[in-house]
């Protein structure tokens, strides 16, 4: 079977003006969990403390550290909070504009670019890169990593939409009463 990101990139090329990065998607307007497309792995902070570096782990829905928020920054941009800790967000350490630059959890700050993402969207409602306002790269498993446990950073975005270490979904977690004290399943 071909892979559908291949089949994707050729109707980009076709077709610009209807599927691409170059498309500002809009945020989830509801709690969700961000899935790694080539992994299939969930974003969760390795602790609850600030600083602490985001993984991709096994998905479940009744792990409240892998339930996150948007809440719009700019126009185009949003935050990205925790729900464990509705205070902390998807941030890139230090603000730093390099490839391999670690994203972390830090206490939210509307004003801070390095905790601003856009949706860019490459099949409307489904799959899309995340942008930060740091020198525009791009959320991205650490070399292109399949396994738990392998960090997330950013990193300079590819032009083909073949790069699963780059495409992220989001599944919304409907009527889930997610709290802190929520135990962990499987660790």
């Amino acid at each position: 079977m071909k892979n559908p990101f291949t089949i994707i990139g050729i109707v980009v090329g076709l077709v610009p003006s209807l599927i691409g990065g170059a498309l500002a998607g809009t945020a989830p307007a509801f709690s969700f969990m961000i899935v790694n497309y080539g992994s299939g792995l969930c974003l969760e902070p390795s602790g609850s403390g600030l600083g602490d570096p985001i993984l991709q782990q096994p998905c479940d829905s009744n792990c409240p550290a892998q339930i996150w928020g948007a809440s719009g920054a700019t126009a185009t941009q949003y935050l990205i909070s925790n729900k464990v800790h509705a205070t902390h967000c998807l941030d890139v350490r230090d603000g730093v504009n390099a490839d391999r630059t670690v994203v972390q959890q830090w206490s939210c700050d509307i004003q801070a670019h390095s905790m601003r993402w856009q949706f860019s969207t490459l099949v409307p409602d489904h799959f899309f890169k995340l942008v930060s306002a740091i020198g525009s790269r791009c959320l991205d498993v650490a070399g292109g990593s399949l396994e738990p446990g392998a960090k997330i950073q950013i990193y300079r975005c590819t032009q083909a939409n073949t790069n699963t270490a780059q495409i992220w979904e989001t599944r919304p977690i409907h009527g889930a009463q997610v709290s802190a004290d929520t135990p962990r399943k499987g660790r």
